[in-house]
């Protein structure tokens, strides 16, 4: 019995070096890049820099956002006046018309009678002129755009690219998003990046 005990400790023994002797040719082949606890703490590093990148990019995302939302108010402003000014200009031209027509004309029925006949003599030449540049006589909304588009355009001269950097801000924020899910639930796989 006794050297049944000694063959066992001595199969055990055995048993014990190769697997000993296995570890340490595994990690040699490795190179010693084997490091659980390493992995841990890179693991941690990545999410506290994840964790400062989105509080960034949601700052700056909501900057851009802001900015977005102050420069379309003041399209909204200036889109008003301009087309208050336009009215009053309008206005003006036909009091100016019949106050030089009661200023030569001492009939009051007559000189209004005459200057609705300019008014819509006026108004015809705008139509024309509106047709000859529309091709539509249904267009005339077509110039209130394009008054719009060009205060857009001066109120956006230095934030051309703005609608843009908002989307890339929320397309890296959502990709960070799901990087951090991915690292916090333990998958090992991580989201395929899209080059732009």
């Amino acid at each position: 019995m006794e050297e049944d005990d000694q063959k066992s400790n001595r199969a055990l023994i055995v048993i014990a070096v190769i697997i000993l002797i296995a570890i340490i040719i595994v990690y040699c082949l490795s190179l010693g890049l084997i490091n659980f606890a390493k992995q841990d703490d890179e693991k941690e590093k990545r999410l506290r820099w994840i964790d400062e990148r989105l509080k960034d990019l949601h700052v700056e995302a909501k900057s851009k956002e802001e900015l977005k939302e102050q420069l379309n108010k003041k399209v909204r402003k200036y889109f008003l006046l301009a087309r208050i000014l336009l009215s009053f200009l309008y206005l003006a031209l036909n009091a100016g018309g019949i106050m030089c027509l009661m200023k030569f004309e001492h009939d009051f029925h007559e000189s209004l009678s005459i200057a609705l006949n300019y008014n819509e003599a006026l108004l015809l030449l705008v139509l024309v002129g509106l047709f000859i540049r529309f091709e539509s006589h249904s267009e005339f909304k077509d110039v209130f755009k394009i008054i719009h588009l060009s205060i857009t355009e001066r109120v956006y001269r230095g934030h051309q690219e703005l609608e843009n950097e908002i989307a890339q801000l929320n397309t890296e924020i959502e990709l960070l998003s799901n990087e951090r899910d991915v690292l916090v639930n333990g998958d090992h796989e991580l989201p395929i990046e899209e080059n732009q």
